[in-house]
């Protein structure tokens, strides 16, 4: 990266923290994706043209890119033209021509999701009888029971936990902060074991995260990493024998697909999602087929004559 590019896109991220409100995550994918595109056109922020955009948005379309993927970069360079503006860098015009650039329309997938069945037999595989094993099931805690994203499992302070052990804090996408009820006794009984008697043997005495790695060392004892949560999440998958896409998010969408199947409401789902919009949240409407087979044996008037 040149000097002068890295003194924009230092200023670019300083700008994103102080005017946009975006997560730390969504930040750094703003910045390599803009880092990635610059790189490839060979161009200063200050000179891209909406038809920049659209051609190199072609280009890789043809090379096999996904939609997806490129609404991220379309978005990245958007907020990069606000920048740029903000500076006086870019023209009203151009901000607006680049604006005003469609996404690409994307059919949502229903999201995947694993049974009741399958979720107890993911938290058999956390050996309690290792501090291992009691980190691996606040984990799953949290993910499943929580509905928490990854990121919000790795930001988790010990100080976030209420006194009463009644709900937590997360501040999560978007750095919006929600309060979360900890529902259950299991739950609760877990998290107040991990805190008060298995963390403080691992954690570093001033690390303040809940999921620390294990054990206590030059790598141990301190904030779990995301790679790390994710990994492990797998590891307990496949160990469990459970379909290779299962994740940490799938836990999520498992937990939203099992609260609609008891008949909890959609907007209170939405309230444990955290989705500020609840067409997001409507995508878990979908039926599972286990679901609509024991409601078609309830309520089939019977057999039809077969001659």
């Amino acid at each position: 990266m040149s000097n002068d590019l890295k003194k924009w896109m230092d200023g670019y991220e300083d700008w994103l923290m102080r005017n946009e409100d975006v997560s730390s995550n969504t930040r750094q994918t703003y910045v390599n994706c803009n880092h990635r595109l610059l790189t490839s056109l060979k161009k200063m922020p200050d000179t891209i043209t909406a038809d920049d955009t659209l051609e190199w948005r072609k280009q890789k379309l043809d090379a096999g890119y996904q939609q997806k993927t490129l609404n991220k970069y379309l978005s990245a360079v958007k907020s990069l033209m606000k920048y740029a503006h903000a500076r006086g860098e870019v023209s009203d015009v151009e901000l607006y021509t680049i604006s005003t650039i469609k996404q690409f329309r994307v059919p949502q997938r229903i999201p995947r999701y694993i049974t009741r069945e399958q979720v107890e037999l993911l938290f058999k595989q956390c050996d309690l009888k290792t501090t291992v094993g009691w980190r691996d099931l606040v984990m799953l805690f949290l993910l499943y029971r929580g509905a928490l994203r990854v990121g919000d499992v790795h930001h988790i302070n010990v100080n976030d936990i209420a006194y009463n052990y009644e709900t937590f804090r997360i501040i999560g996408k978007g750095n919006k902060e929600a309060v979360v009820p900890i529902d259950g006794k299991n739950f609760r009984s877990v998290l107040k074991k991990w805190v008060n008697q298995i963390r403080p043997t691992v954690a570093n005495v001033e690390e303040r995260a809940l999921v620390v790695a294990t054990p206590r060392g030059a790598y141990g004892g301190t904030r779990m990493s995301i790679p790390a949560i994710k990994k492990r999440v797998k590891t307990l998958a496949h160990r469990a024998n459970l379909p290779s896409w299962v994740s940490c998010h799938s836990l999520r969408h498992s937990r939203a697909t099992h609260l609609l199947e008891s008949g909890m409401e959609l907007r209170y789902i939405q309230e444990l999602l955290r989705h500020s919009d609840i067409s997001t949240t409507t995508i878990y409407t979908h039926v599972s087929t286990d679901a609509l087979r024991r409601e078609l044996q309830k309520y089939s008037p019977g057999e039809e004559p077969v001659w």
